[in-house]
C-alpha cells in the first residue's frame, strides 16, 4: 500500500514540474513580446490565424491590432479568390471568342483555316467518347461479343472450369480415399 502511494505522489510531482515548465515557457514568450509592435510582427509570421494558433502562441484576447490583422488577412484571401475567378472568366471568354472566330473562318473559307483554328475546332467537336482508349475498348468489346468469338470464349471458360473442377475432384478423392493396406504375406510367418 505504501509503494502505491509513493507512485501516485511521484506522478503528481511530475505533472507539477510539467506545469511549471509550461508556465515558464509562456512567461518567456510574453517577456519576448513586450510591445504591441512585437506582438503584431510575431502574429504576421504565423501563417494561419485561428483561435488555436493564437492560443498556442499565448494570445488569449484579441485587441484592435490583432482584429485588424485578422480582417486584413481575410480581405486578402477574398481578393485572391476574386482574382482567380476573374482569370477563369476571362479565359472562358477568350476561349469562346477564338471558337467563334474559327467557326466564322470555317463557314467563310474552310481551306483558309490556320493550325490554331483547326485545334480549336477539333477540341470543340471532340466528345469524351472520342478517346482512343475508349474507342479501342469498344472495338475489343464488339469483337469479343460477335457470335463466333463469343461462343469460343464461352467454350474456353467452360473447359477451364471443368479442368479446375476435375482437378479439385481428384484431390478430394485422394484426400478421402482410405490409406492403402499393406499386403500380408502368409508364407512369411
Amino acid at each position: 500500500m505504501n509503494g502505491t502511494g509513493s507512485y501516485y505522489l511521484d506522478k503528481l510531482i511530475e505533472e507539477e514540474k510539467k506545469d511549471e515548465g509550461r508556465k515558464k515557457r509562456f512567461e518567456t514568450i510574453k517577456s519576448e513580446q513586450k510591445t504591441k509592435q512585437q506582438k503584431i510582427s510575431h502574429l504576421k509570421t504565423i501563417t494561419k490565424i485561428s483561435s488555436a494558433s493564437l492560443a498556442a502562441n499565448n494570445h488569449y484576447t484579441l485587441d484592435e491590432n490583432v482584429r485588424d490583422l485578422v480582417l486584413e488577412k481575410e480581405a486578402a484571401e477574398l481578393a485572391a479568390k476574386a482574382v482567380i475567378q476573374q482569370k477563369k472568366n476571362s479565359a472562358e471568354v477568350k476561349r469562346s471568342e477564338t471558337l467563334k472566330n474559327a467557326l466564322r473562318k470555317f463557314v467563310a473559307c474552310p481551306n483558309g483555316l490556320t493550325v490554331p483554328d483547326m485545334k480549336v475546332l477539333v477540341a470543340a467537336a471532340t466528345k469524351s467518347s472520342d478517346s482512343p482508349v475508349k474507342k479501342k475498348k469498344e472495338e475489343l468489346r464488339e469483337q469479343l461479343y460477335r457470335e463466333p468469338r463469343f461462343s469460343r470464349v464461352q467454350q474456353l471458360a467452360n473447359d477451364m472450369q471443368l479442368t479446375q473442377d476435375a482437378a479439385a475432384a481428384e484431390a478430394l478423392v485422394a484426400l478421402l480415399a482410405p490409406p492403402p493396406v499393406p499386403a500380408v504375406n502368409p508364407t512369411a510367418v
